[in-house]
């Protein structure tokens, strides 16, 4: 549960990223803070020095619009990196095609639970 630390935080997590069958790339990164708003939650973390292929920083956020008719629910996805390893500015556009998978399947993961808990 994200409940368990603060705001502003210092946990440093490993992120296996499935590159081809049989190759996966683990990516150290840290998460430095934690929205727990009424209406948004979510985290951002950035990459840690010598342990990731980019040098940068994301965030996740889930916005629920409470105040128009349909209450929408918003995902925020953003991304701020360029290559910190030569194995990054090699496979440049490789890179890119991961970071946009990341944001497909985060979004699809988040209808997934939607779908899920309208079931409930």
């Amino acid at each position: 549960s994200w409940d368990a630390i603060g705001s502003e935080v210092s946990v440093r997590v490993a992120v296996l990223n499935p590159v081809v069958p049989f190759l996966v790339l683990v990516q150290r990164n840290q998460i430095v803070h934690v929205y727990r708003e009424r209406y948004k939650t979510g985290l951002v973390w950035g990459t840690v020095k010598g342990r990731h292929l980019l040098a940068g920083e994301e965030s996740v956020r889930v916005v629920w619009d409470h105040r128009g008719a349909n209450s929408d629910v918003v995902l925020e996805i953003a991304s701020f990196s360029k290559p910190d390893h030569l194995i990054a500015r090699i496979f440049r556009p490789l890179v890119w095609a991961l970071q946009r998978r990341f944001t497909h399947d985060c979004a699809n993961r988040l209808r997934l639970e939607i779908h899920r808990s309208k079931g409930k």
